[in-house]
């Protein structure tokens, strides 16, 4: 099973490591269009 967007940035950020923009913009969309859950834009 692949990781979506915001699971990779929030492993991402976890370990101190940047967000490319591409990154950054992928967990975004993920967010606005509800596909993210509330635990996951909570973190």
């Amino acid at each position: 099973m692949s990781q979506t967007a915001v699971q990779q940035a929030i492993h991402q950020l976890f370990e101190h490591q940047n967000l490319s923009t591409e990154q950054a913009d992928a967990a975004m969309m993920e967010i606005m269009t509800g596909e993210a859950t509330e635990a996951q834009i909570g973190a």
